[in-house]
């Protein structure tokens, strides 16, 4: 194959995982933070679910809102662009979770 025909880790997106009833009733939380909730889903993965705007954790907070609405504007196409050629040693997501309508509300690493 020639070097113009050869597939860039760079180029590889991530895995598309669709979960349109999304429910973490039954899991382990693992933490939650300023902008998301990780998952335990099974002994080697995890689950990392963006707040939505109108998490609990922003009630009251307009600034804290609009941060939610934009991160997860980006989250749509900024997950695509990280590096696939990273050392073994970084923990990085190795695929997307999609609602019903495809759009990125997590990702699993």
């Amino acid at each position: 194959m020639s070097e113009a025909h050869r597939t860039s880790p760079h180029d590889l997106k991530l895995q598309r995982i669709r979960a349109p009833r999304w429910n973490p009733k039954g899991l382990t939380e693992l933490g939650r933070g300023g902008e998301a909730v990780a998952y335990h889903l099974r002994n080697d993965t995890v689950a990392k679910v963006f707040h939505k705007p109108d998490a609990p954790e922003y009630t009251d907070n307009p600034g804290l809102q609009d941060a939610a609405r934009v991160r997860i504007v980006e989250m749509q196409t900024k997950l695509d662009d990280l590096p696939r050629d990273l050392p073994h040693a970084f923990v990085a997501p190795t695929g997307v979770l999609v609602n019903g309508n495809g759009h990125v509300f997590g990702y699993v690493m």
